[in-house]
């Protein structure tokens, strides 16, 4: 067998053998929430057993013409697969209440959420569901919530 052939076999081996979960998110922040937002700040959520195993990453955008925020949670892990995932987004105001939430099982993303928010501050978070051996546990949780910030 000549030696270019054996690399191309082995190489398609390997390719066929890499897990789900080794496949990149297909979406980007700014696809998701849209055209003119732009990321003012992120925040990864690794596994609670295991901080070098990126689980999803928490974003937030802004979109200066309309004034608006946008949360998303971009999974990292579990790729194409449904898992339990979250994007919360919460303006300053005087009610305790007006987070807007998306939450499900999703295979890439969860959100957009938006928040009208000129001359305001905003929170925003996610959670996401923890790998429990193969399979991932909705019991099991990685979160991350932000103080207020992303002041316009």
């Amino acid at each position: 067998m000549r030696l270019p052939i054996a690399i191309a076999i082995v190489a398609a081996i390997l390719t066929a053998a890499a897990p789900a979960s080794a496949r990149s998110n297909p979406y980007t922040p700014g696809q998701a929430c849209g055209a003119g937002y732009t990321v003012v700040r992120s925040h990864p959520l690794t596994a609670n057993s295991n901080h070098n195993v990126l689980l999803a990453t928490s974003y937030l955008l802004y979109n200066r013409s309309k004034g608006n925020n946008c949360a998303v949670t971009m999974k990292n892990r579990a790729i194409g697969r449904a898992t339990y995932t979250t994007a919360t987004i919460k303006k300053k105001s005087g009610n305790p209440y007006d987070a807007v939430t998306d939450h499900g099982y999703f295979k890439y993303f969860a959100g957009p959420v938006y928040v009208h928010a000129v001359r305001t501050c905003v929170k925003y978070g996610a959670a996401v569901s923890q790998p429990v051996g193969r399979a991932f546990n909705p019991s099991y949780f990685t979160t991350f919530y932000s103080r207020f910030t992303a002041c316009t």
